[in-house]
């Protein structure tokens, strides 16, 4: 019964996770990028290249974080 309690909660954990990532992309899609073009005058699509970019170099610096940690877990 403990196991399927663990598999529930981290099904909950992924999918408020995955709630939370869109929520601030569209913060930063509603907000942050005509803020940033507005105020430096560079033209909205390369500030939003320029903050996928940032995105996708974080995403992936967490991704391998976290699975070195998922190593590290497992071995000990």
């Amino acid at each position: 019964m403990k196991v399927t309690e663990t598999a529930a909660t981290r099904k909950f954990v992924g999918s408020a996770l995955i709630l939370l990532v869109g929520t601030f992309a569209f913060f930063l899609a509603m907000v942050a990028v005509p803020a940033i073009s507005e105020s430096s005058g560079i033209s909205s699509g390369y500030v939003s290249i320029a903050l996928a970019g940032v995105g996708f170099v974080v995403a992936l610096v967490a991704t391998r974080w976290a699975k070195s940690v998922s190593n590290k877990k497992t071995a000990e």
